[in-house]
């Protein structure tokens, strides 16, 4: 299965909301089938999926780790 990992983070001084912006052709995911997953990581995240055009919140000083795959058939 292909999936490619997404980090991303805030230095902001206030939470802000951001959209991913995605060259599906170059990942090689077919964007009808993608799935945007925040693994659970103790300490750090808790479990979520976004759909692709929702966006993302990412609070003060923190971030998310993303992975993008696509749904099994």
């Amino acid at each position: 299965m292909l999936f490619m990992p997404i980090s991303i983070g805030s230095w902001a001084e206030e939470n802000k909301t951001i959209e991913l912006s995605v060259n599906w052709d170059k990942m090689g995911i077919n964007p009808s089938r993608a799935i945007i997953r925040a693994p659970y990581i103790e300490n750090f995240q808790k479990e979520r999926t976004f759909k692709i055009s929702e966006p993302i919140p990412v609070e003060q000083g923190k971030g998310w780790l993303l992975i993008i795959s696509e749904k099994h058939k």
